[in-house]
């Protein structure tokens, strides 16, 4: 029998992560409802695919297998979503499929991504196609961004997902997306990249060199329990669309025939242009003198910069293979996403504008129901709104009391190092358009820092200076690396019996937030499991439920043991009537699915006090603005 071309046998899977999420569209950390009603048979498809929970509860994972071509993708993909949206149903929650959740700010990984695996039959080629691809990371961004909301508002970024920042201090961090960097033979050869080389094992090093937009060091199959011969493509937010993510599907697979014709592959400087894409989309303006360097590379034929023209451009170079491989009818989308110059970015944001009520009901509905339909028109029916009634409205309770923070920082020259930090990590988060006046006090934090990296040698003041660096986007910092690095350290080395069981809590959750993983902090987490029946404080137990959720523990009878002990009269009673107590303890649980409008309304009427009583403090004004943090934006 006559051996089939390459064409023919290229065989290629899609992962999704779809949001869990109540009607609302908030996170809930339910998907072990949704997997256990799906049988055995179903959760592992058709050998290599299936349906599973990802890192965190609030995330359900979809795998198609290898599929030989792209009818067969698209048929998986369809079986696939449908069967999740009536189980999901049946259970009484929703999917959102968006690279990032609206109204949160997520946890490191807390993030929504579809990748693509095409095969790779030897070494060869897995450095040809990686390479490759690599080279046009930035148009591939900029027609699949999908995330351009976060905290309810309309942020700088089409992809929310993509902007958050890889954390490259201290290498540890899983950044969901990061840019792929030029491979060589060695590399492939070794199985990771050499920057890793720390990693214990193997398998840590190949997981770690994974978390690029494209990537040979593919992981094992859960099921088989051996290496994937593909390269994985992981820098689309999860589409809605079906026929949009077979567009893509599409243009990965030409692209990979068009590889074949290339016998050498410049090492391009891509990072402005990938830059540029996740932050404008199709809007974006790239740099492309360089690229006009090489004449068999596509831009040399662009009249100008503008994504959309350039995108129509690189189409055209890939019409031969397009034709080869039959596909025309699955480009159809993409061009004519590019020809409106609107991407689902843009879709997302008119929605969000028209008619905010209409927002997440439409999200649920493309993608529970309409995800086999193209998502690119401007044919929404939604009642146009006036100007004004488009802006952001900030609660002004809210809004009030970040300024004041922001006045007292300014204003005061010497603050207690946990006021200054708490009440910065408020501000950062609560609202992150004022972070860039706020340096000066910034800086003011950072040199309470020790050689060591500590904070006082204090770890829960070196915890809490984590989080600023988070907070601030202060990652690629020398300081963060050797801060996390104490705290580590720190929880690594101490007898975890003497210490506190919130401190300890505390200390392993920013820890996750930073990038260390469960095995990594197996320790601390089992003595913490033990300490759940003895400890009877709630605000220490919500330290705890947030240890557990960060790294996938069960939570369930904690959260509930709290809820019990803080049944009656809500959290306001005169039992537990502590402002700090009760802001803490809602915004920890408020990570678990949480949401409660008594307490929310109960702590803006202490905020509103404040003003006239002036009771507070700076950090528990600080504690109660973190907790309202997802009420920013006035309903």
């Amino acid at each position: 029998m006559q051996k089939n071309t390459w064409v023919e046998i290229m065989r290629h899977g899609v992962e999704q992560e779809l949001q869990v999420v109540n009607q609302d569209g908030r996170l809930v950390y339910e998907v072990g409802k949704i997997l256990s009603s799906i049988p055995e048979t179903c959760k592992q498809y058709r050998t290599q695919g299936g349906i599973y929970k990802d890192v965190y509860d609030s995330q359900l994972e979809i795998s198609t297998g290898a599929a030989n071509n792209l009818d067969d993708l698209q048929n998986q993909l369809l079986e696939l979503r449908t069967l999740v949206a009536e189980k999901a149903r049946k259970q009484g929650l929703y999917l959102i499929a968006s690279g990032a959740n609206h109204l949160l700010k997520p946890n490191v990984g807390e993030l929504f991504a579809e990748q693509h695996h095409i095969d790779a039959e030897d070494k060869a080629e897995k450095l040809r196609l990686s390479n490759f691809i690599r080279m046009f990371t930035p148009e591939l961004f900029a027609i699949s961004v999908n995330s351009p909301l976060g905290q309810g508002r309309i942020s700088r970024w089409k992809s929310v997902r993509a902007s958050i920042r890889s954390m490259d201090a201290s290498e540890r961090v899983n950044p969901n997306i990061k840019q792929a960097p030029f491979l060589r033979m060695e590399d492939i050869e070794r199985g990771f990249l050499e920057k890793f080389s720390y990693e214990p094992t193997f398998e840590k090093k190949r997981k770690k060199s994974r978390y690029y937009d494209v990537s040979p060091f593919t992981q094992k199959d859960r099921y088989t329990n051996e290496w994937k011969p593909t390269i994985e493509i992981r820098l689309f937010d999860t589409q809605p669309s079906i026929p949009l993510t077979m567009s893509y599907a599409a243009i990965i697979e030409a692209l990979a025939l068009k590889s074949k014709r290339f016998i050498k592959i410049p090492n391009l400087e891509i990072h402005y242009n990938r830059s540029q894409a996740i932050e404008h989309g199709l809007h974006a303006h790239f740099i492309i003198d360089h690229c006009r360097d090489y004449s068999f590379l596509p831009h040399r034929n662009a009249s100008c910069n503008d994504a959309n023209i350039i995108l129509t451009v690189f189409l055209d170079w890939l019409q031969d293979e397009i034709r080869e491989l039959g596909y025309e009818r699955y480009i159809s989308p993409v061009k004519k996403m590019i020809q409106q110059q609107r991407d689902l970015a843009d879709w997302q944001i008119d929605l969000y504008q028209r008619k905010r009520k209409e927002y997440v009901p439409t999200l649920i509905e493309k993608t529970m129901d309409d995800f086999d339909k193209e998502i690119i028109s401007h044919t929404i029916d939604i009642t146009l709104t006036k100007q004004e009634e488009k802006e952001t409205k900030l609660d002004p309770v809210i809004h009030e009391n970040v300024t004041m923070l922001m006045n007292e920082l300014k204003n005061i020259h010497r603050v207690d190092s946990r006021e200054l930090i708490s009440s910065l990590v408020a501000i950062g988060e609560v609202l992150p358009d004022k972070k860039t006046e706020m340096d000066d006090s910034v800086n003011k934090a950072l040199s309470l820092v020790e050689l060591d990296g500590s904070v006082k040698n204090n770890s829960y003041l070196t915890a809490y200076l984590m989080e600023l660096l988070i907070a601030f986007d202060k990652t690629d910092k020398s300081i963060f690396e050797q801060s996390s690095s104490w705290l580590f350290n720190q929880v690594k080395n101490t007898d975890i019996s003497r210490e506190k069981v919130w401190l300890n809590a505390y200390m392993l959750s920013v820890l996750k937030r930073i990038g260390y993983e469960k095995k990594d902090v197996e320790q601390g987490l089992t003595w913490l499991e033990k300490q759940v029946d003895s400890e009877v404080e709630p605000w220490v137990l919500a330290y705890v439920v947030e240890a557990f959720t960060v790294y996938g523990l069960p939570k369930e009878n904690v959260v509930r043991k709290i809820l019990d002990e803080l049944q009656y009269d809500h959290w306001s009673s005169r039992v537990i009537d502590d402002t700090s107590v009760t802001a803490l303890i809602y915004r920890l649980l408020r990570n678990t699915g949480y949401h409660n409008l008594d307490i929310v309304n109960w702590l803006k009427k202490q905020l509103r006090q404040r003003k006239v009583q002036e009771k507070l403090s700076l950090h528990q004004v600080s504690l109660v603005l973190r907790s309202l943090s997802e009420e920013v934006v006035k309903s």
